[in-house]
């Protein structure tokens, strides 16, 4: 009796001492606070993470804080509200400007999405520079990287920009106001973009590829977080260029999430429209990040798209662009090549659970 007695003690002692040694494996990752904004790209490798487990096993606790715009989102830089986000590419140069933002990786290269849309009827002609466009209306935010793709694809397809009449409109209204401000064109980046186009009133004439214009979105680091915790920013990037690796290699087992994702945010997509976005941005792997952040034989490859853009958004009348490339780097970038993860059939721990906007 005595030797059961000591048996169970044993036991006991040996499932507290595992239990204990569970809980220190859980303590020992590292929190971290990202921040993005529902429906756009950015923000979707973050899910992709989370539905992966890529956070954990990364050894990091991550929590998703999600802002309705770009604006929210970089002032709550300034007051500590997010460690690491995703930016679109003004708001990642504005931020920069303001708050010191350090633009870490690349979350994508986006001239390819964004778009001059004309009036499906007029479409071919515009393109073909066979019709007058005189007076015509010009959709777009004023200020915004899709302003700078409109003036470019204007003189691209040989048309004079200041023949047109720019109405400044916010991104998300821009497809309702559209039919009822014929004749016109429409500046947009995706999502929109792919809504317009869904609703069969406007065709894309020229996208910011076709007139040379680079649009990179970055992912962010508060400097502050950035020099005390550089090993967790490195985390996180890792994190992101798997889950960009995945997005890239398997694009048919993103659609589903990518429907969700963008549904989530009041934005319904047809899965044709979530392909063509795909095919029409950039995604780089970790060497072919490094090789566009290289400086070792002068300028980067991305210091030249930025500065194409902050001379745009300086002229525009933007505050805080910043006036040189410091904010850009590739230290926190891996070493080598990263794999794709596989797709797990569950839903992980929860770890980088999304959860309402908040400021700590």
């Amino acid at each position: 009796m005595r030797r059961l007695s000591q048996i169970a003690v044993r036991v006991a002692l040996l499932a507290a001492i595992l239990a204990l040694a569970g809980t220190g494996a859980r303590a020992e990752r590292v929190p971290v606070v990202i921040g993005y904004q529902p429906g756009t790209f950015g923000g979707l490798p973050f899910i992709v993470a989370s539905r992966l487990g890529l956070w954990q096993a990364e050894g990091l606790s991550a929590v998703l804080v999600s802002f309705p715009a770009p604006t929210p989102f970089i002032m709550a830089a300034g007051v500590r509200g997010w460690d690491v986000g995703a930016a679109g590419p003004g708001a990642a140069v504005i931020g920069a400007g303001r708050f010191g933002l350090r633009a870490v990786a690349l979350t994508s290269e986006e001239g390819g999405a964004t778009f001059l849309l004309a009036p499906r009827a007029f479409a071919r002609q515009v393109r073909e520079a066979s019709m007058r466009v005189d007076g015509w209306r010009l959709l777009v935010a004023a200020g915004s990287a899709s302003a700078l793709v409109a003036r470019s694809c204007l003189r691209w397809l040989g048309l004079d920009d200041a023949s047109v009449i720019a109405v400044d409109v916010m991104a998300t209204d821009v497809g309702g106001r559209f039919a009822g401000a014929q004749p016109a064109f429409a500046a947009l980046a995706a999502p929109q973009a792919w809504q317009l186009l869904a609703s069969g009133e406007a065709m894309p004439v020229c996208s910011g590829g076709d007139a040379g214009i680079a649009l990179p979105g970055f992912l962010v680091a508060r400097p502050t977080f950035a020099r005390e915790q550089p090993d967790t920013v490195r985390r996180v990037v890792a994190v992101y260029i798997r889950a960009l690796a995945w997005i890239a290699a398997r694009p048919d087992e993103l659609i589903p999430l990518a429907r969700d994702y963008y549904a989530g945010a009041g934005i319904a997509l047809p899965d044709q429209a979530l392909r063509d976005d795909l095919d029409a941005r950039r995604i780089y792997g970790a060497e072919e990040q490094r090789s566009l952040f290289d400086r070792s034989a002068g300028p980067s490859t991305i210091d030249r798209w930025v500065d194409r853009l902050a001379v745009w958004l300086a002229f525009a009348g933007a505050p805080d662009v910043p006036a040189g490339r410091d904010f850009l780097t590739g230290s926190f970038l891996p070493a080598g090549q990263v794999a794709a993860p596989q797709l797990p059939r569950g839903n992980g721990d929860g770890a980088g659970r999304p959860s309402r906007p908040r400021v700590r």
